[in-house]
């Protein structure tokens, strides 16, 4: 099966619960970006991976890219800090034996970076849906490139502070490492539970 066709159905499989980041309009494929119906806004579709951000979004992570270098970042953290490591490792552990009690309908992590916790931790992936993001899209095809369930994580683009879908279609956001780093942390808690109500959240 050809990428072109791959990415044609995986769209399509995204569509119904896809929102303008802008105004929550729907969004529907018009060649190589999205349209929205609401305030006719139009995003890109870059390598079969949608950039739903709000115009103005700057990934901070991009300018200073010589201190994100994209790979496993458990070992990127134990060449200078061995408890960096442990640590990361127990909190992969702990979400893993949260996950293996109820394993998901529909999952969302939300600020991915290069891995996800969809890489490490399998009872993440959504029995019927999964999604995974940042705010760049350098991290988030390495992320993709490099997936150990490559077909059953859908990649995007967005920002956590306007996440692009309907509310309440997740069940699980996991979101690790990510609120520090924004300038309204409160905005990114807020659509976490508007996308996920009625779920569960696993911030760390």
């Amino acid at each position: 099966r050809s990428t072109a066709a791959s990415s044609d159905s995986a769209l399509a499989e995204l569509l119904p619960i896809l929102r303008c980041p802008e105004c929550r309009g729907t969004l529907a494929p018009g060649g190589a970006e999205l349209r929205c119906a609401g305030c006719a806004g139009t995003y890109p579709i870059v390598e079969g991976i949608p950039i739903l951000v709000p115009a103005g979004v700057v990934a901070q992570v991009e300018e200073d890219e010589h201190a994100y270098a994209a790979g496993d970042a458990y070992a990127c953290g134990a060449e200078a800090n061995r408890a960096w490591l442990e640590i990361g490792l127990w909190k992969r552990d702990r979400v893993a034996g949260l996950l293996r009690r109820r394993v998901p309908r529909a999952s969302i992590d939300v600020g991915c970076g290069d891995w996800g916790v969809h890489h490490d931790v399998f009872s993440a992936v959504g029995t019927e849906l999964t999604v995974a993001g940042d705010v760049s899209l350098k991290l988030v095809r390495h992320a993709r490139d490099h997936a150990t369930a490559p077909h059953r994580v859908h990649y995007l683009v967005f920002s956590a502070e306007a996440l692009p879908f309907a509310d309440g279609v997740f069940d699980l956001a996991y979101c690790s490492e990510v609120l520090e780093h924004l300038a309204r942390p409160e905005r990114a808690l807020a659509e976490i539970a508007r996308v996920a109500r009625g779920g569960r959240a696993i911030i760390t």
